[in-house]
């Protein structure tokens, strides 16, 4: 004879239509503590400090300045899940933490900080950051061989890099 193992959470037991495991007990608590919200295309309830990815560092929070700016279309959030899995590696391989100035900007926000008409920011795939230690051009430089879509450089503010999933571009160099 064979054994056979059940995990915890992967069985449930009735007895004459009544539920005996897993016992009876109150909810589970969120694993979040940050500002829960709805994002566009899903029943789900998201938190700010939620990773955007599995396992990534990027938050909800950082994406949407902390639920305030809610995208309003799934393609912007399927976007701004596409720049985090395009920022995650960027991010380990530099092994310092990332501010993240500006994600993702509704057009009223984008046209009030003087965003480009068609901003990569307005379709969430675009962010502004600061890299701990660096300024932007050392970040630019570490970057820029393997970053498929457009960098840019402020003049006006050295420690901030912009970074996009939209066509391949550069600026500010």
């Amino acid at each position: 004879m064979g054994s056979w193992y059940v995990f915890q959470g992967d069985a449930q037991v009735e007895r004459a239509g009544v539920v005996v495991y897993p016992p009876p007990g109150p909810p589970p608590q969120p694993q979040y503590r940050g500002r829960p919200f709805r994002l566009s295309g899903s029943t789900s309830t998201f938190y700010t400090d939620q990773p955007i990815i599995p396992g990534g560092s990027f938050t909800w929070g950082e994406a949407t300045r902390d639920a305030t700016r809610i995208p309003e279309t799934q393609a912007i959030v399927d976007n701004i899940i596409g720049l985090a899995r395009a920022l995650q590696p960027v991010r380990d391989r530099l092994n310092r933490p990332f501010q993240i100035n500006s994600w993702y900007r509704p057009p009223a926000v984008n046209a009030a900080v003087g965003g480009a008409p068609q901003s990569q920011h307005l379709f969430g795939r675009a962010a502004d950051i600061q890299v701990q230690g660096m300024n932007g051009r050392q970040v630019a430089n570490a970057v820029m061989l393997t970053w498929p879509g457009g960098l840019g450089i402020y003049s006006n503010i050295p420690n901030i890099i912009h970074l996009d999933t939209g066509p391949r571009r550069v600026w500010g160099f």
